[in-house]
């Protein structure tokens, strides 16, 4: 029996959209107040009623940005 393939994460699915600030921060290592605290060095994010959600290709991009 072989292990089964890795399952995508929310934030890395590319069959979703967005990301969540939960998951943006889960993706950076910190935690949602520092997010929100650093808001302006993040890209610009959606906000939809009151959820606040940023773009996947952009959360992606940035993060690898960083990473590299």
């Amino acid at each position: 029996m072989g292990e089964a393939p890795a399952q995508p994460t929310s934030a890395t699915d590319p069959a979703r959209a967005t990301v969540t600030r939960q998951e943006f921060a889960r993706l950076l290592g910190i935690g949602i107040a520092t997010l929100d605290r650093n808001r302006s060095k993040l890209p610009a994010p959606l906000s939809i009623g009151r959820r606040v959600l940023w773009l996947r290709t952009a959360v992606l991009a940035y993060v690898s940005g960083k990473q590299g």
